[in-house]
């Protein structure tokens, strides 16, 4: 198995556990994840931090929704949201959810 093989399993590892309601085994894969995403110079990094800073919000919305808010809002200031456009929709949608939760309405009128 290469190394982009073995990213891919562990994402379906994150999400099928996130699925089945095992959010420590799921948060667990994460960690794996995160950890094979350093090896090999980073060589994959770029390619899946949009699944790995998902597996995080996801589980952290159910588990620790305030967790999942600061992740949000560091990624806001995070350099891998000006390379990938994609995560202003990822980054807000996801945001103004938590907030809508939480009946905290404030954040979402400073959204920059």
């Amino acid at each position: 198995m290469n190394h982009d093989s073995y990213l891919k399993m562990l994402t379906y590892l994150v999400n099928a556990n996130f699925q089945k309601q095992k959010f420590p085994q799921s948060l667990a894969y994460t960690k794996q994840l995160e950890q094979a995403m350093e090896s090999f110079d980073r060589m994959y990094y770029d390619k899946y931090f949009v699944f790995y800073t998902n597996a995080l919000v996801i589980n952290y919305s159910v588990v620790d929704p305030d967790q999942a808010i600061r992740l949000l809002e560091d990624l806001k200031k995070s350099k891998m949201r000006q390379k990938l456009s994609f995560y202003e929709i990822f980054l807000f949608l996801n945001l103004a959810l938590l907030y809508f939760e939480k009946k905290d309405f404030r954040p979402l009128h400073s959204a920059n």
